[in-house]
């Protein structure tokens, strides 16, 4: 009886420690799948770029064009980025959400920074041996989601060493976009990553969306920030823009249509002092809050349509493809550049705040602060501001589509007022428990926090309503079921 009794003790301890691990394992789960989002992002940016400056110079002391090494553009990007996020971290006008997003942006660059060594190389045994042949070696490189075929005659090659063959968008992109489009050209941009001559005529195929065009190829000076012609007239048959080339770098492809001929000109552009990209980046990180785009242009022009220009990712690091030897016409000879027609002058990139829509917002607990003695907690006297006024109104700037929610959120995090609210899956909406600490029957059985838009109460959630620019939007605490801020309670 005893033995019995000791056994099944044990067996209801065994299964309440299997409960209790089970449970644990539960609570591990959901916790990881959870989101915590910081009070302020301004200790983890500054940790993120505490980060990010020690990779910087770990990586910078291998840069150079060999496997393994990292391109100067690369390294160049990553500092870009990491410039945004300071400025960011000491603008007095940053909001929670810009320190949000330069903080997400910079571990997203800083992790693919940790795979960002050159992959993509042509080594110089290749090049040694296609020398002493005479021969044609074919490669491929990566670039805007498709491949580049790429060659190098062994009669061309004068200083055999390895050739970084990555292709991308570069740091210099948003200058060359800015460039193109007050100059109304149609093309494609890219970036050789390649720091300095290849020692050889390296010929690129680039694929083309459409055919029947004629073409001509700028080469960015960066010393006399101007675009300087390479060639006026590319080569293209069958959807493909031939282009030898002699050195790394930021190139412009412009293109027209064949019955108009690539513009030749004896006139020099006109220099100009081209804004840093980095300020103009961060500016519009601040005005529009948004991240800077890295990706992705498009070049304008009035006589056709337009042609979408992206790049590879800056880590470049596609693995390289097979090469082969073969015997293939190509050029023996870099080609002569001349003098380039006139460019308009460089401006910075538009800043897209444009997009953005504008409301007012006000949060207000009028009725607490005529009436003290209606708070059933006087210990939170002290969130009541003495005109009632916990946010005064204030110009906000969201994306189409935005909600009363996101706007009132978004806001309250950045003017470090406290909110608290709820998910009610039945209404499918949110709702808006507390802010500034005051919540529903703190002022009483009827009280609580109801919204306005333009002086209409809506009869549904403040996630359900789209915002429109020039709304204005109140916040407002009822002790008496919206009676005391002109919304009488029931309609």
């Amino acid at each position: 009886m005893q033995n019995n009794l000791q056994t099944k003790l044990q067996q209801k301890r065994w299964r309440t420690f299997a409960i209790l691990i089970v449970l644990a394992i539960c609570a591990g789960v959901v916790l990881a799948g959870m989101k915590f989002e910081p009070a302020d992002y301004r200790d983890s940016l500054q940790k993120a770029i505490t980060e990010a400056e020690q990779l910087q110079t770990d990586c910078s002391q291998n840069q150079g064009n060999s496997k393994g090494q990292y391109a100067p553009y690369t390294l160049l990007e990553y500092q870009q980025q990491i410039d945004i996020a300071k400025k960011v971290l000491d603008s007095s006008d940053s909001q929670y959400s810009h320190r949000q997003t330069a903080f997400e942006t910079l571990q997203q660059q800083t992790k693919a920074m940790k795979e960002a060594a050159n992959s993509q190389v042509i080594p110089k045994e290749d090049l040694e041996q296609l020398q002493q042949s005479g021969e044609t070696g074919k490669y491929t490189s990566q670039w805007d989601g498709g491949d580049v075929e790429i060659s190098v005659s062994g009669e061309s090659i004068s200083s055999p060493s390895d050739i970084n063959i990555a292709i991308g968008r570069g740091p210099y992109g948003d200058i060359l976009q800015a460039s193109c489009d007050a100059a109304q050209l149609n093309g494609m941009l890219f970036s050789l990553y390649h720091d300095g001559d290849f020692g050889a005529v390296v010929t690129f195929r680039f694929p083309l969306p459409e055919s029947n065009r004629t073409g001509a190829s700028y080469h960015y000076d960066k010393q006399n920030k101007k675009l300087v012609l390479v060639e006026n007239s590319v080569n293209m048959e069958e959807n493909v823009a031939e282009i030898a080339l002699t050195q790394g770098g930021d190139y412009l492809l412009a293109l027209f249509p064949n019955e108009q001929l690539a513009p030749v000109g004896s006139s020099a552009p006109a220099s100009s002092e081209i804004a840093s990209s980095t300020d103009s980046a961060v500016s519009t990180l601040l005005d529009s809050n948004s991240s800077p785009s890295t990706n992705a242009s498009n070049i304008q022009n009035n006589s056709s349509s337009s042609t979408s220009v992206s790049s590879a990712p800056t880590s470049n690091n596609s693995q390289p493809a097979a090469s082969s030897i073969e015997n293939a016409p190509v050029a023996t000879a870099p080609p002569s550049p001349t003098t380039a027609p006139e460019i308009p002058t460089v401006t910075a990139p538009p800043n897209n705040s444009e997009n953005l829509i504008t409301v007012q917002l006000e949060i207000r607990c009028d009725t607490l602060a005529q009436n003290p003695s209606a708070l059933k907690d006087p210990s939170k006297q002290g969130y009541v501001p003495s005109d009632g006024t916990i946010l005064a109104s204030t110009s906000v700037q969201a994306k189409p589509g935005a909600t009363v929610f996101d706007v009132l959120t978004e806001t309250c995090l950045n003017n470090n007022i406290q909110i608290e609210y709820s998910y009610y899956s039945g209404f499918q909406s949110y709702y808006i428990e507390g802010i500034n600490h005051l919540y529903e029957f703190d002022g009483g059985q009827v009280s609580g926090w109801l919204y306005k838009v333009n002086g209409v109460f809506p009869n549904y959630g403040c996630s359900a309503y789209t915002l429109q620019d020039g709304d204005s939007i109140s916040l407002l605490y009822t002790c008496d079921g919206g009676a005391d801020v002109g919304n009488p309670w029931p309609q």
